[in-house]
C-alpha cells in the first residue's frame, strides 16, 4: 500500500512536471539548472531539441538509458522505469519493475509490447501506460544476456548454459538447446527469416531451426563472444576476445569480413547504415567500413557511438566531450565538453543524441542543419 501510495505521488510529479521542455522554455525557466546550454553545443553545429529531469527521490539516481522504438527510457538505482517520448521528451509513465538490487536484463520491444527478463521472471509491459501485460516466472535461472523474441517464441539464455524457448502466447517452455561446447551463452538474436541465433563462451555462433531440431549453421571465432551480437539486413557482427571484430551473413554462417583490433573487446559492436563502431578498453573508438571491413579512423579517448547524421558521426569521448568525425573523410572536425554528462543512450536509427547525469537531468540534441 505504501509502495502504490509512493508511485501515485511521483506519477503527480511527473504529470505536472514533465511537458516536454522545449528550447524556449529552457530559455524561460532559468531557476533550472539544465544539462546543457545552447554556448556549450554551438561549435559543432548542435542545438537542444528538449531537456528534462526524471523525477526519482533525492536518494535514487539514474543508472541506465535505453533507446527503444519512439521512446528513451531511463532506469533508476531503485528500479524505478521512466518511459520519455523521444520527439519532446514527455512523460509517457513511471514504475517501480522490481526492488531494488534486483538485476533487470534488458529492455526490448516486440509487437508494440516492451518486455525484459527480471530477477527470474518473463516480463511484458504496455509501453503506453507501463502497465504490467503479464509476469511468468521462469524454472531456471537467466544470464544476464537480453532474451530475443520471434513471431512465436521468447528465447533466454538460462544459467545451466541453455538456450530454453518459450512458446510467447502461454510462455510454455517448448524446447531447450546448448552449445556444442556446452558453455555459457552469451547473446541472442533473432535475423529476418525468424531464426533464432545464439553465441558462446568459446567462440561459437549458431543458427537453429524455429523447432530447435536442427542446427542450420555453425561458426566458430577464434575466442568467446563478447557482448552483444548485432544483426543488420542479412548479416550479423559480433567482437571476439580473440581481438577481433567479424562480419559473418545471417543465411549461411559465411565470413564476409574480419576486423583486428589492437586490444580485446568487452562489448560487442554499434551497427548503422554504413560504419560498424567498436570500443577497446585502453584503446579507444575505431570506425569499420561495414561493407569491405576496412579501418575508417580511430579515436583513442573514443568511447561510444551517440548518434549519426548522414557521415558525420558523434561521438562520447572521455572527460563528457562530444567529437564529431567525419567517416567520409576520416577527420575530426569539432568537439565540446558538457560537464556532468556521465550517462547517454546509443542512437543508430536517427541523429538525435541524448545524454544525462546521475541527478537524472536529461538532454536531447540534434544537429542544426
Amino acid at each position: 500500500m505504501v509502495n502504490a501510495l509512493r508511485i501515485s505521488m511521483i506519477l503527480a510529479v511527473v504529470v505536472l512536471f514533465f511537458s516536454g521542455c522545449s528550447v524556449e522554455k529552457v530559455k524561460t525557466q532559468g531557476q533550472i539548472d539544465w544539462l546543457v546550454s545552447e554556448e556549450q553545443v554551438k561549435n559543432i553545429e548542435l542545438k537542444i531539441v528538449w531537456q528534462n529531469k526524471f523525477p526519482f527521490d533525492e536518494t535514487d539516481q539514474l543508472k541506465q538509458l535505453e533507446v527503444v522504438g519512439g521512446r528513451i527510457y531511463g532506469f533508476s538505482r531503485s528500479n524505478y522505469l521512466v518511459g520519455l517520448n523521444r520527439e519532446n521528451g514527455s512523460a509517457v509513465f513511471i514504475r517501480n519493475v522490481a526492488p531494488p538490487g534486483l538485476p533487470i536484463y534488458g529492455l526490448a520491444e516486440y509487437g508494440g509490447m516492451l518486455y525484459s527478463v527480471v530477477g527470474n521472471q518473463l516480463v511484458e509491459l504496455n509501453p503506453d501506460s507501463g502497465a504490467e501485460i503479464s509476469s511468468e516466472r521462469l524454472n531456471f535461472s537467466g544470464t544476464c544476456a537480453p532474451a530475443a523474441r520471434n513471431s512465436s517464441h521468447y528465447f533466454i539464455a538460462g544459467r545451466d548454459k541453455r538456450l530454453h524457448a518459450l512458446r510467447a502466447d502461454d510462455k510454455v517452455q517448448i524446447y531447450e538447446v546448448a552449445a556444442q561446447s556446452d558453455t555459457e551463452i552469451t547473446s541472442i538474436v533473432v535475423t529476418c527469416e525468424d531464426l533464432p541465433v545464439f553465441s558462446s563462451k568459446v567462440g561459437e555462433v549458431v543458427c537453429i531451426s524455429s523447432d530447435g531440431r536442427n542446427v542450420r549453421w555453425q561458426f566458430q571465432a577464434g575466442g568467446g563472444i563478447v557482448g552483444k551480437l548485432a544483426w543488420d539486413k542479412d548479416s550479423l557482427y559480433f567482437a571476439s576476445d580473440d581481438t577481433k571484430v567479424y562480419k559473418i551473413s545471417s543465411d549461411k554462417g559465411k565470413l564476409l569480413w574480419m576486423y583486428r583490433t589492437e586490444g580485446i573487446p568487452d562489448r560487442g559492436p554499434r551497427v548503422t547504415k554504413q560504419v560498424v563502431y567498436q570500443y577497446v578498453r585502453g584503446k579507444g573508438l575505431v570506425a569499420i567500413d561495414k561493407n569491405t571491413g576496412d579501418e575508417i579512423w580511430i579515436l583513442t579517448n573514443g568511447i561510444d557511438l551517440l548518434a549519426e547524421d548522414e557521415d558525420k558521426a558523434y561521438i562520447l569521448a572521455d572527460g563528457g566531450q562530444v567529437i564529431l568525425m567525419d567517416n567520409s573523410k576520416g577527420k575530426q572536425l569539432g568537439a565540446v565538453t558538457i560537464d556532468g554528462a556521465s550517462m547517454y543512450a546509443v542512437n543508430s536509427t536517427d541523429s538525435k543524441i541524448y545524454v544525462a547525469d546521475g541527478e537524472g537531468r536529461i538532454a536531447c540534441l540534434m544537429p542544426k542543419y
